[in-house]
């Protein structure tokens, strides 16, 4: 009985901090599903759908012209808004966030009045890392309640 109590006091422990240090490992694989199979990839918002409106025929011809896909929205020119894109862990979340202008224009504001919030994981790509997350919260669990 004495063993079990003390597995429940390290467990209590651990759950505060456990979810953020396994996640914080991924945060550039989480930004990536947002940036590149989400927008670039597959032209789609948090919600899963389409980023609309198209992009007008002027914007088509100059992504076009620099080789970036036409068929659908990426929010992609420079690589400067995907660039910015930083995934945060906290203890009941994650956030992804976007930019500013050095001149204090705020892009993302902009974009997200454009084509919806596009800023986050699909409920696709959250299951994807509450897989990979959960597997190894277990392992870390398992590990530091039997030491």
């Amino acid at each position: 009985m004495l063993q079990f109590k003390r597995i429940k006091q390290k467990a209590k422990k651990l759950q505060i901090n456990l979810a953020e240090k396994v996640v914080q490992p991924h945060l550039t694989a989480i930004t990536k599903l947002n940036t590149e199979k989400q927008l670039f990839e597959k032209g789609v918002g948090v919600d899963g759908k389409k980023l609309e409106p198209p992009y007008a025929r002027s914007t088509r011809r100059i992504k076009a012209k620099k080789g970036l896909p036409v068929n659908r929205v990426t929010l992609f020119d420079t690589g400067e808004l995907h660039q910015s894109f930083k995934a945060t862990a906290m203890q009941t979340a994650i956030v992804v966030e976007g930019f500013r202008t050095s001149a204090g224009f705020d892009v993302a504001q902009h974009l997200r009045k454009k084509y919806g919030q596009y800023e986050g994981l699909t409920e696709e790509s959250l299951e994807a890392i509450r897989k990979i997350i959960r597997q190894e919260m277990q392992k870390h669990f398992r590990e530091s309640l039997l030491q």
